[in-house]
C-alpha cells in the first residue's frame, strides 16, 4: 500500500517498499533459541531480519510450507 501524493515528502529514503517472506529460521547459542523471519525486497537485493515469537514463527513456517 502506498500513500497518496507519493509519500511523506521526506525524499526517497522514506519510500515504502514491498517485501516477501523468504524464510523463517530458529537460531540457538546453546542455551537460548531465537526465531527470525527473513524478508526479501521484491524489486531489489535487500534483506530484513526480524526476531519474532515462537508462535508467530510456527504459523509463518507452516504457511510457507504450503
Amino acid at each position: 500500500m502506498r500513500p497518496k501524493g507519493g509519500g511523506h515528502g521526506r525524499g526517497d529514503r522514506h519510500r515504502l517498499r514491498e517485501d516477501r517472506v523468504s524464510k523463517v529460521v530458529g537460531l540457538t547459542d546453546g542455551a537460548r533459541v531465537g526465531e527470525f523471519v527473513v524478508l526479501n525486497e521484491l524489486d531489489g537485493d535487500r534483506h530484513l531480519v526480524i526476531q519474532i515469537g515462537s508462535t508467530e514463527a510456527f504459523a509463518l513456517a507452516a504457511s510457507l510450507a504450503t
